[in-house]
């Protein structure tokens, strides 16, 4: 090959590399959203759920995607095309803004002075939940902030900018979110009704573990907790009762008009250490009444605790009731796994959550 045609080549290389990059950035039908799962939002290959997956995307990360065909979005993942469902993207309705432009708003815009409510608030790098720690601030600190979209507010930290989540900021004029007063209001009233959350469903089976879909172990272990409940005196509904798809939006909506006193949602766990056991209980707001719930489960025999968690689940966050999201075991733990499938765990559940209830009252 000659000099001029080596060099032809590497030019023709060059074009179809940058020509045929999956990257639509600003490409018409291309849209900004935020992810809403709970969990990690799994990208595959091709649109559907046997596409190879190829990553994941975290809850609240910011994407740019174009409607791809049977509710699935088409994004760029890693410079290479990739596929989402697009029951976990919210829309948003405006592009999230390069760093250059934030600090350049922000100098204009009014700081508002608020105060952190979680334990810890981790301090980021960028706005979003895969951005590099810088720091932390801790409850009941002060602080300025501006917000942004996707709920983010900019911060001075140590000398240089920093993200933080507004969602764990009280803003002194006027509160963000009160989900805990809300919560507080509402518990001081006696328990009558409960909504009951299988998670998963549906087209979303949630982890998988051979035959095993969590989905199905979901709803059996619901269904257990609503006989239960129903035999205690209390009224349930349930945001699913077959193997049906619910978003998020919708289960959250289900518990206000139902005008649920309190709201539980069940799932099953999964991780890559199949050593990792045990039950969890997960609370945005009433860590009171979440510890009830958790010392309740303590009692059921057969898998260990692992303990009360904090956690920003889309659910919890957006209740305005007491709303509790209890991980029954780990698929992924042999010993786990069979009690998940075992009725009298579904029974020895059901009356722990039981119990619970009562006590809340």
């Amino acid at each position: 090959m000659t000099q001029f045609h080596r060099r032809t080549a590497f030019i023709l290389i060059l074009f179809f590399m940058f020509a045929l990059s999956p990257s639509f950035a600003g490409a018409e039908g291309a849209k900004w959203g935020t992810v809403t799962s709970d969990s990690s939002l799994l990208v595959r290959e091709q649109p559907g759920q046997q596409g190879n997956i190829i990553g994941k995307l975290n809850p609240g990360e910011k994407i740019e995607y174009i409607s791809h065909t049977n509710g699935w979005a088409q994004i760029t993942y890693k410079g290479r095309m990739g596929f989402v469902s697009l029951d976990y993207i919210s829309e948003g309705t405006e592009q999230p803004r390069s760093n250059g432009e934030q600090a350049a708003s922000s100098e204009s815009a009014a700081n508002q002075a608020g105060t952190v409510t979680a334990d810890t608030l981790l301090v980021r790098s960028e706005p979003g939940r895969s951005a590099a720690i810088i720091g932390q601030l801790h409850a009941g600190q002060a602080v300025d902030y501006t917000p942004l979209p996707y709920d983010w507010a900019q911060i001075s930290y140590n000398g240089q900018i920093g993200y933080v989540s507004e969602i764990y900021l009280a803003s002194q004029h006027a509160p963000a979110l009160q989900i805990a007063s809300t919560e507080s209001d509402r518990s001081s009233g006696p328990i009558q009704k409960v909504m009951i959350d299988p998670g998963h469903g549906g087209s979303d089976p949630g982890a998988i573990l051979g035959t095993t879909y969590e989905k199905d172990l979901n709803l059996e272990i619901a269904l257990q907790i609503q006989k239960a409940l129903e035999e205690g005196g209390f009224t349930v509904d349930m945001t699913r009762t077959t193997d049906s798809f619910v978003s998020l939006e919708e289960r959250v909506l289900s518990a206000s008009r139902a005008n649920a006193d309190l709201f539980i949602s069940v799932h099953a766990n999964s991780h890559y250490n199949r050593t990792i056991k045990g039950l969890e209980t997960h609370y945005y707001g009433s860590q009171e009444l979440a510890t009830i719930l958790n010392q309740e489960l303590q009692a059921v025999n057969g898998s260990g605790l692992r303990g009360l968690y904090h956690s920003d689940f889309y659910v919890l966050r957006n209740t305005t009731v007491p709303a509790f999201l209890i991980e029954a075991g780990y698929l992924s733990n042999e010993e786990d796994l069979a009690l998940l499938q075992s009725p009298s765990y579904h029974v020895a559940l059901g009356e722990a959550v039981k119990r619970a209830v009562q006590k809340m009252n």
